[in-house]
């Protein structure tokens, strides 16, 4: 149930500003500079379903010669296949998309959004601050659901909300975006931020209780 790819560094270590090329020390916080992108060079056949972690996954559309994107424990040592090949498997239920001539395609559930700035500041501070909102964003890329999960009637481009732990940014094409489950989604068109439950701390049935839910014959 792995994707093989290939990395030569593992880590983000540089960083161009202007004509300057930088390196990074990634000994501090390293999970912070780890790579989660890489080529594929081969997929497996069919996935083993019977592990919870790939229960409604379907093999996707990865071919050798795609980038996939990935969490950051991918390209960890204990993944590494081949060290003179530089080859690392990650498990296909941790792969976010995929990238084929340009095109991003969501995959295994996982749904990318762009982060929204919104207005901060109170009635007791005279100047408004703005900030990324940690609820609320505009849906960019969105793949087939999970097998045992319903579609939901969500489109690119739609303004949702999300779960309050579902705030994950990361750099996907030198762009920033919230990646989370589409079971995170919790509705469209929706009010104020702060005027949405943000304390959200347990299972996943929530969802299906929450006034906000997003069901799939929803409007």
């Amino acid at each position: 149930n792995t994707v093989l790819v290939r990395c030569s560094n593992t880590y983000q270590d540089e960083v161009t500003v202007g004509d300057t090329k930088l390196l990074l020390d990634t000994s501090f916080r390293p999970e912070w500079h780890r790579k989660i992108a890489a080529e594929v060079v081969a997929v497996p056949r069919k996935l083993d379903t019977r592990h919870y972690a790939y229960r409604g996954l379907e093999l996707g559309e990865i071919e050798a010669g795609d980038t996939i994107y990935f969490h950051y424990f991918g390209l960890m040592e204990e993944n590494r296949v081949s060290a003179d090949q530089e080859l690392y498997a990650i498990p296909y239920h941790e792969i976010f998309c995929k990238v084929s001539e340009g095109v991003i395609t969501a995959l295994n559930g996982w749904v990318l959004v762009e982060p929204l700035v919104v207005s901060g500041g109170s009635d007791w501070i005279q100047e408004a601050s703005e900030k990324l909102s940690d609820q609320e964003g505009i849906l960019r890329f969105i793949g087939q659901p999970k097998t045992d999960q319903p579609a939901l009637n969500v489109k690119a481009g739609d303004r949702v909300v999300f779960s309050k732990n579902a705030d994950f940014i990361n750099t996907i094409e030198d762009k920033e975006y919230f990646v989370m489950q589409q079971e995170d989604l919790l509705a469209t068109q929706p009010q104020k931020a702060n005027e949405i439950e943000s304390d959200y701390a347990g299972p996943r049935h929530y969802y299906e209780t929450s006034p906000f839910y997003l069901s799939p014959d929803h409007d």
